[in-house]
């Protein structure tokens, strides 16, 4: 049976986390009716407080009042292995939001740094930094971000989600950016498009640019066809190997979606090595609007999201986090994309 939580508390008392925070700890600040809705709540839920998570959760309210105006920086894993373009690119916009704000970023690491004691003892340091943007983390990092936010308590994730949204993120609306990307060649007169995927083995949050692709197809009453789709592991090599193998198929593809721009780079290198030319050949689009996509020849038409205003928006939560008394919801916030319409993809329709 699964163990009741503060989360469900509150959503049946019909209140705040925070509220119902105030109310199981004895805090005044809360009117009669709201007290005796969230006790309700409690005994039909059965809920107890854990002490240990309650210890918990009186350090992390005392650490929040605490502004020092430096932000921490947890990058995924494999930061610095792989096409990092598209967060090479957050990071240099989230210094000139910092600046602009006369915050400072205090530090960079990747989670697998801070798997050292040393490191982490010294930097998820409450006394020194005000809280952490955590950059392509979530559901499948859920522990490490837990003793994170135990840690330092004011925690966002940017561009990646928990599937219970049990912690603040700003995210590009991926699912979207698929059906835009998928949709646009629709309309261009594709029918036979492929998609070069990222990791098929990451979870849904990393899937939606793939299911957006299917949905575009189901709306436009074309049938999904599996072997359409290959993986390119979000990297240039990985890309161009998935492209090699698409461009062979017969009937050969007249399009291919990569799901980043960094893949599309790996796409542009196979068709030059197969003597094709895009557009005439084969049409391509990408994903992020990265800055080298409207400098390749042909420019990459694409799917771009406001990079400014997602960094703005998960400062803003961080500082929000960090002024708040007690518990505090967790908010999502999804960036919407817009088509970047460039030279890469050709008008087939008849």
């Amino acid at each position: 049976m699964k163990t009741s939580t503060i989360y469900d508390v509150a959503k049946i008392a019909a209140v705040s986390i925070k509220t119902a925070s105030r109310v199981i700890n004895s805090q005044d600040g809360v009117s009669e009716k709201t007290r005796l809705a969230v006790w309700d709540a409690v005994n039909e839920l059965g809920y107890r407080p854990d002490e240990k998570a309650r210890h918990l959760a009186r350090e992390r309210s005392d650490r929040r009042g605490l502004w020092t105006g430096c932000i921490g920086c947890v990058m995924f894993p494999q930061f610095g292995r792989k096409c990092d373009y598209f967060y090479n690119e957050l990071l240099e916009e989230l210094d000139k939001i910092l600046l602009a704000n006369k915050l400072h970023r205090y530090f960079t690491y990747t989670l697998t740094d801070l798997s050292s004691p040393d490191l982490a003892l010294r930097m998820l340091n409450p006394s020194s930094i005000s809280g952490v943007l955590a950059f392509g983390l979530g559901e499948d990092y859920r522990n490490d971000l837990f003793a994170i936010r135990d840690k330092v308590a004011n925690l966002v994730l940017v561009s990646d989600c928990m599937a219970d949204n049990s912690l603040s993120c700003v995210c590009p609306d991926l699912f979207q950016a698929g059906v835009q990307a998928t949709r646009y060649l629709l309309e261009m007169g594709h029918t036979r498009i492929a998609c070069i995927t990222g990791d098929n083995n990451m979870r849904d949050y990393h899937q939606q640019r793939l299911n957006g692709y299917k949905s575009a197809l189901a709306a436009a009453d074309l049938p999904f066809v599996a072997e359409l789709v290959v993986e390119g592991g979000y990297s240039f090599a990985g890309a161009c190997l998935a492209a090699k193998k698409i461009l062979q198929m017969s009937p050969r593809p007249t399009a291919i979606y990569a799901v980043s721009d960094a893949m599309a780079l790996g796409v542009y290198r196979a068709a030059y090595e197969a003597g094709l030319r895009i557009p005439e050949d084969i049409s391509v689009a990408g994903c992020d609007d990265l800055g080298f996509s409207g400098e390749l020849s042909p420019a990459l038409t694409t799917v771009g999201f406001d990079r400014k205003l997602m960094l703005e928006r998960a400062v803003m939560l961080i500082r929000q986090e960090a002024e708040e008394e007690g518990e505090s919801l967790p908010v999502k916030v999804l960036i919407p994309g817009s088509m970047k319409t460039r030279d890469s993809c050709a008008n087939i329709a008849g």
